[in-house]
């Protein structure tokens, strides 16, 4: 192996600058950088314009990123809002009731809940904090549990083990009116929907340890009637809740991270659930969304895979009855999906949230139950003509720089392609390459070699 060689100090100093710059810019149309670790994701028109934007939640940079649809499925640079510590979930609703989406974030180191108001035009209002009234807050979610027309929110406290109701007493300020007991072991996410059609909304949250989803009914006044529990997979990640089988009653759909599939529960009736349905998807699902995909009137399900790096699909076929569909890459390690028409084509898109890409990744939905087109890495890995494109996006640019700094000093992004990024064919990454990719992007002394 040659021996790693120094690198002028100038070039540092470029070099250093470049995280910064990436998170500045989109790469192409289907990738946007975004903070560190990024996780829950959400689509929501923020400004009015029928464009659905994204809501993004930064677990290790403790803030939110909002992008901006551009009205074709592209979307502009992310804005970034601080929020409290480690925000794994978030959730929107016009809790001011301005006519504006607003957003709240569970923060899982402040025992609290973060809310940013929305003005209305892509930006977000000053940030409030309000007791979550447990232990490391965990998953979130908005409804109006009081009936009282205002929206409030409900949070999963992963420490303690118990749900807590935060009423809005008005303009988007909570206090917690509810708290419950232990609701199962290691609580994680949660959903929420009038399961027993009684006209107020109730409470469904996953039991990783314990291989159910606890089901809470609302006895009308905000207040949740001790949990029942369901089976469901193994190790089950994430729950929603939707109609599946067309009856009008509001089913449970869970991915099952350890069992590598996902669960079907049919609502029988006054939210009294079957035993499970289990549908094979890719290694370790970390999330399941509900929609219409195919445009069919059935709601198809759709995984974010995180050990695999993959999506899958399963179409509805009539519910009890899916047909697995396409998988995807939509990233290293994804772990959240929204699904909506992102380019206004009439089909439900989606975008990803991958944590070691530390990006959004969206896939288009042609209209054919296809999803793309996506990049994958080939097997021998270099794209010809030239290495360089670390990232597999099909260009050599700033956003492959950002990737090679990340791994050699930070350990963020693994490489998609150790080829490409052995730059004097070394056989390793180090300082050398980068100093060759600085000279190329910013300085133009040398070209990039050609595939090996």
């Amino acid at each position: 192996m040659k021996s790693k060689s120094t690198m002028p100090m100038f070039v540092l100093l470029v070099a250093s600058m470049l995280l910064m710059l990436a998170a500045s810019a989109a790469a192409l149309n289907d990738r946007v950088y975004l903070g560190v670790s990024p996780r829950a994701v959400l689509a929501v028109d923020l400004n009015g314009d029928g464009d659905m934007d994204i809501v993004c939640s930064n677990r290790y940079n403790s803030s939110i990123s909002v992008l901006r649809n551009t009205g074709d499925g592209t979307f502009a640079p992310p804005q970034e809002y601080p929020v409290g510590g480690q925000p794994y979930s978030l959730c929107t609703g016009d809790f001011d009731g301005d006519g504006y989406p607003d957003i709240a974030v569970a923060n899982f180191d402040d025992n609290d809940i973060s809310v940013r108001r929305g003005n209305g035009d892509n930006t977000l209002g000053d940030r409030y904090d309000y007791p979550s009234g447990g232990s490391q807050p965990l998953a979130i979610c908005a409804a109006d549990f009081d009936g009282d027309l205002d929206i409030d929110l409900a949070v999963v406290n992963w420490g303690d083990t118990t749900l807590t109701i935060l009423s809005n007493v008005g303009l988007a300020a909570f206090t917690v009116t509810f708290t419950t007991g232990s609701i199962g072991a290691l609580a994680g996410s949660i959903c929420s929907g009038d399961f027993d059609a009684d006209g107020h909304v109730d409470i469904a949250v996953s039991n990783f340890e314990e291989d159910s989803i606890a089901v809470l009914i609302n006895n009308g006044d905000g207040t949740m009637a001790p949990a029942v529990d369901f089976a469901a997979g193994d190790g089950p990640h994430s729950v929603c809740a939707a109609d599946l089988d067309g009856d009008g009653k509001l089913d449970l759909v869970v991915a099952n991270r350890d069992s590598d599939n996902v669960s079907f529960l049919k609502n029988n009736g006054s939210a009294v659930f079957a035993a499970p349905y289990n549908y094979a998807v890719q290694e370790g699902p970390h999330w399941v969304s509900a929609a219409d995909l195919d445009n069919d009137s059935d709601l198809d399900l759709v995984t974010a895979d995180y050990t695999a790096s993959l999506v899958s699909v399963l179409w509805n076929e009539g519910a009890p009855s899916f047909q697995a569909g396409p998988t995807a890459y939509a990233g290293h390690r994804p772990v959240s999906i929204a699904a909506a028409d992102l380019d206004n084509d009439g089909y439900r898109d989606l975008a990803v949230s991958s944590v070691t890409w530390m990006s959004i990744v969206t896939l288009r939905n042609n209209g054919d139950r296809t999803f793309g087109p996506v990049v994958l890495p080939p097997d021998d890995c270099c794209l010809p003509p030239n290495i360089g494109d670390v990232n597999q996006d099909g260009s050599c640019d700033v956003s492959d720089l950002s990737v090679m700094i990340d791994n050699q000093f930070l350990s963020l992004r693994p490489l998609l392609c150790d080829v490409e990024a052995d730059l004097n064919f070394s056989g390793d990454l180090d300082i050398t390459d980068i100093a060759i990719m600085v000279d190329y992007q910013f300085i133009g002394l040398h070209a990039m070699p050609p595939c090996p």
